[in-house]
């Protein structure tokens, strides 16, 4: 079954709106975060830190994905806009 065309658009519209987000995240300092989390949890509270594991291994997954996802929209970006300079008229003058 094909999408409908409002669809298409509120879902592109929607990925450019992600896109967004998740390009500004710091996304490399939450990860070196969730590591001292991780690290540091078992010494400093333990019982908190195994009532919490579960929680932050599902946000860990979620975090990683959305780093790849980050990688992907700057190599996106990246091509976009070496295409935009391709394209761009270019000013010579004859001296």
């Amino acid at each position: 079954m094909l999408m409908s065309d409002e669809d298409y658009l509120t879902t592109q519209q929607q990925l450019t709106i992600l896109a967004g987000i998740v390009d500004r995240m710091d996304i490399d300092a939450f990860l070196k975060r969730l590591g001292h989390a991780e690290a540091f949890g078992p010494v400093l509270d333990p019982t908190l830190h195994r009532a919490a594991m579960p929680g932050l291994a599902s946000v860990r997954h979620l975090a990683e994905a959305a780093h790849t996802f980050q990688g992907s929209i700057r190599e996106a970006l990246r091509k976009e806009q070496a295409r935009d300079l391709a394209r761009a008229p270019t000013n010579h003058r004859r001296t």
